[in-house]
Parts: C-alpha cells; structure tokens; sequence
C-alpha cells in the first residue's frame, strides 16, 4: 500500500471519528457542531478522490450531528428568551 492510499484510508477514518464525537458531544455547544462540520467536510474531501464506506458514514453522521447540535444551539440560547 503506498502513502496516497495509506492518505486515503486515513482521510474515511478521520471522517468517522470526528463525526462520533461530534455526536456524542451535542451537550458541548460549540465543540460537537466544530466537530461534525469537520466530519463533513473531510469526508465530503475523501468522497472526490475514492469513495470509502468510513468516509460515507462520517459524512451522513456528520451532518445528523449538525442539525442536532443546532437544535441544540437554538433550545439554549433561543427558547429561553
């Protein structure tokens, strides 16, 4: 395996795992939604050079991630005024 495909291949699991932790840090505010916008646009990078299973589900977990951390964003800081 040569670095490009090493690159590759790393690229799907960054997506992957920031898009977890995005997730599991919604009670976070600003974090979990730096986290998941990461995830998405690493993924989204990795999806133009070759499409990974990691890269796919990090991308859609990433985005899951934002629409809750922004509902989150707006239940904190919107709602209670």
């Amino acid at each position: 395996m040569d670095e490009k495909e090493k690159l590759n291949k790393c690229c799907g699991n960054v997506a992957l795992i920031t898009s977890i932790l995005g997730f599991i840090l919604v009670l976070i505010p600003y974090i979990g939604i730096i986290l998941s916008i990461i995830a998405v646009t690493v993924g989204t990078q990795q999806n133009k050079i070759k499409s990974t299973q990691n890269s796919r589900i990090g991308k859609l977990v990433g985005i899951i991630g934002i629409i809750i951390n922004a509902l989150m964003l707006i239940t904190i800081f919107v709602i209670p005024k």
